[in-house]
């Protein structure tokens, strides 16, 4: 078995459990406990997570607010406008999405959830400007736009109206793309992040205005980086959440009920839905 890294931390431990159940399909958004939680909450919002494994994609569908796990899959087994189709259907009033952009769960959101705001993850946003706007070679010359980009979360982290911190995030690209045109070995950066912040622009807001909604949809973020940096993880590949968790287990990173705990699920007929 491929060599895993030992330092899970209990969030992670915790994450791969719930996945692992998610994706034997033991976990499932119809499952009376589940409907149960679900009924506490009057408004939910839900949160859709993809991460790209070998292979293939597996898709997350969460409770946004709450962070419960409604429903895990593969890409290549299930297309994610069915399972949101049917994410329609458990709750009577759903409040909104919240995702990253890509254009074909933008194009899914729209059809299934007509008129429900799509929110844009706000820390997603963030993440990938600073890994386009990383210092370069030439030092200082990139590090203007780096700090253009703390600037630019701290504007998203005000409270106010969608109108309010819309404005600001504007007059925030006008002053870089002045400041472009005093420093042109910057302006190629600049443009590189207005470019962005523009692309994200109809769903960064929807969050100030609908309470239930949050900004951001990465709590799995470690989770989805400790099994990409895993070799072999993914369906198609020879590791999957289990064994990751069987290899923590013996690197003593893992208590001992966990082990017996996944015994009893591996013993366990799948759940067909």
């Amino acid at each position: 078995m491929p060599s895993v890294r030992s330092g899970l931390r209990p969030r992670q431990i915790s994450d791969l459990l719930i996945l692992h159940l998610a994706l034997r399909q033991d976990i499932a958004p119809d499952f009376p406990e589940v409907q149960s939680r679900l009924q506490r909450y009057r408004r939910i919002s839900l949160a859709v997570e993809c991460c790209e494994l070998a292979a293939d994609t597996v898709y997350l569908v969460r409770e946004a607010q709450s962070g419960m796990v409604l429903w895990a899959g593969w890409a290549s087994q299930v297309r994610l406008w069915a399972v949101l189709r049917r994410s329609r259907l458990l709750h009577k009033d759903i409040v909104g999405v919240i995702s990253v952009p890509d254009d074909g769960l933008c194009r899914t959101v729209a059809r299934i959830f007509p008129g429900i705001p799509h929110q844009y993850c706000h820390d997603a946003l963030l993440d990938r400007l600073m890994e386009s706007l990383k210092p370069g070679s030439n030092g200082g010359a990139a590090a203007l736009p780096v700090d253009a980009v703390k600037s630019l979360a701290e504007i998203l982290r005000r409270e106010g109206r969608s109108a309010e911190v819309a404005t600001l995030v504007d007059d925030h690209l006008l002053r870089l793309r002045a400041v472009a045109e005093v420093k042109p070995v910057c302006q190629s950066h600049m443009q590189r992040l207005e470019n962005t912040v523009r692309a994200w622009w109809p769903g960064l807001f929807h969050c100030y205005d609908v309470r239930q909604l949050p900004s951001t949809c990465s709590t799995w973020r470690e989770t989805w980086q400790a099994l990409r940096q895993t070799p072999g993880a993914g369906r198609s590949g020879s590791l999957g959440c289990e064994d990751i968790l069987r290899r923590a287990w013996e690197t003593r990173a893992l208590p001992r009920g966990t082990l017996r705990l996944l015994d009893e699920i591996a013993a366990r007929r799948p759940f067909r839905i």
